[in-house]
């Protein structure tokens, strides 16, 4: 477990729905030691059964990086044969020897391993219908698209490749039971013991308690609709198909897909001095940017990321991205956003900076012709006045600024050409945003106080160009789509110019 992951668990992730950490997420730094065997999967997907096997089998007691994992339930601790010292970084002796620690979490290092997969629908479903019982507010569309701490689960198996990776054993949970003695015998072999039991242990289910622990025939089924279904074949249906597990066909035909306008190559003239340019840090985010940058393939100009030391790991070689820089994060929140400029190598003249949770979907050429022309193209927020922005008449009162229903511009998509005026706005916006970071977390209104602040005046570009979803009007084809939510099939097609399309929460709404 790494101390930015953990940070991370510990502030929350701004995007997902779960705003507080389950007990089973809340986790501390841990410092493993190097015989550690990660006893690894997605949630609900066996893991606390594979647990159980391994001390009914072999007498082997196992930890976890989770404090309070199995949720006080001393019962079912001594089931499972549970060390409670994992998760503080405490290890006996006897522990020691061969230290088992289950995680959810993606690898940052090359200890052994055993991974557990499971059908991802039955995965998706049982960990939505978890933390239901536990008491937390989340949609199962959010669990299918990975909106949550742990992301999705083609990214967990495909971030851990058991298939591939060196030293691992792969497991499958419905092999667990169907083929208990095969199972059995391969974990011998990995872990070098010859068990003392080769029954297969009782199922791990307290009655009466609201979460349960996952263990076989304990699991209840929810039938997904047939949007999720569609949704989760759209997520991971590849995964299913290399995993060999059946895509369950979808029952409703979804809508049409939308046609997607792409963009003609940029002149090579052009092209070797532009880019498009993402920063983030954390695997979920960067699954995130994986997406945005396969929307722009097409353009033919370079695709560069920025990370921090802990994700460049995992973005290495990325064939997605021309270029991945590893610069360390002075905010590791929104205002981080504001340095972006200063972390661009110098031949790039012409920069399209993007949110990760983008996606462009149409033809963006205008963007890159008005940042040449006139600076910096920008698109108006949803919430455009600038002085009601949460509370931000503060600021701009303090810097001398009345406000007077003044323009607040979305920060989530930028198009600028450096030239002084420009660099001069750039460099003010982050000023700005660091003179405030002990107060505010968002670097959005700061930006457009630079453009007042400075009598800039900005190219202003359609919603088209920087579209929230968030039930705003939708006039024309739709260029770059803006939102943790899918692209709804049907957001190009269909489009008069009125009355106008409408898209809340993914879906399109009544007008």
């Amino acid at each position: 477990m790494n101390l930015l992951v953990y940070e991370q668990i510990q502030r929350g992730f701004s995007h997902a729905r779960l705003l507080s950490a389950p007990a089973e997420i809340s986790t501390r730094p841990l410092g493993s030691p190097g015989n550690t065997v990660w006893l690894v999967s997605y949630p609900r997907s066996g893991n606390t059964y594979l647990r159980t096997l391994i001390w009914h089998c072999f007498g082997l007691r196992t930890g976890s990086v989770y404090p309070n994992d199995l949720r006080d339930a001393s019962d079912t601790a001594h089931r499972v044969g549970g060390y409670g010292g994992a998760s503080e970084g405490l290890f006996s002796a006897e522990f020691r020897k061969l230290p088992l620690i289950k995680t959810h979490e993606w690898p940052t290092d090359d200890h052994k391993a055993i991974y557990v997969v499971r059908n991802g629908r039955d995965s998706c479903r049982s960990l939505w219908r978890f933390l239901r019982a536990t008491g937390y507010d989340v949609d199962l569309d959010d669990i299918i698209a990975g909106r949550h701490h742990f992301g999705s689960w083609s990214g967990h198996y495909l971030a851990w490749n058991p298939a591939a990776r060196p030293n691992t054993l792969f497991l499958r949970f419905e092999a667990m039971t169907s083929d208990f003695a095969g199972t059995l015998d391969r974990l011998a072999e990995f872990l070098d013991r010859r068990p003392v039991d080769a029954t297969p242990p009782p199922p791990v289910s307290e009655a009466g308690r609201g979460p349960r622990w996952l263990s076989p025939g304990t699991s209840i089924r929810t039938a997904l609709t047939a949007a999720q279904d569609a949704l989760f074949d759209q997520f991971h249906g590849p995964t299913m198909e290399l995993l060999g597990y059946p895509r369950k066909p979808v029952e409703a035909a979804p809508p049409p897909a939308a046609p997607v306008i792409l963009a003609a190559p940029v002149p090579a003239t052009i092209g070797s001095t532009t880019a498009i340019v993402w920063r983030c840090w954390g695997a979920t985010y960067l699954a995130e940017a994986r997406e945005s940058a396969r929307s722009t393939l097409s353009l033919g100009i370079d695709r560069v990321l920025i990370v921090d030391h802990e994700t460049e790991h995992l973005a290495k070689g990325d064939p997605l991205f021309t270029r991945v820089i590893a610069a360390e994060p002075k905010h590791r929140n929104n205002l981080e956003k504001s340095r972006i400029f200063e972390l661009v190598p110098a031949q790039y003249q012409t920069v399209l900076c993007l949110d990760c949770d983008t996606r462009v979907v149409g033809d963006i050429s205008a963007g890159f012709a008005a940042a040449r022309r006139h600076g910096i193209a920008v698109v108006p927020a949803p919430h455009y006045d600038l002085g009601s922005f949460f509370d931000f008449d503060v600021f701009m009162r303090e810097h001398g600024v009345e406000p007077a229903g003044q323009m607040q511009y979305n920060a989530g998509m930028i198009f600028y050409h450096l030239t002084d005026p420009v660099c001069a706005v750039l460099c003010r916006w982050r000023d700005l945003c660091w003179a405030a970071r002990d107060v505010y977390s968002n670097d959005q209104p700061f930006l457009s106080l630079a453009f007042e602040l400075l009598g800039f005046r900005p190219y202003v570009l359609s919603p088209q160009y920087n579209y929230r979803g968030l039930g705003e009007l939708a006039v024309g084809p739709i260029r770059i789509w803006h939102s943790h939510d899918p692209v709804p099939p049907d957001l190009n097609t269909d489009e008069p110019a009125w009355p106008p399309r409408r898209f809340r929460d993914g879906a399109r709404v009544a007008w």
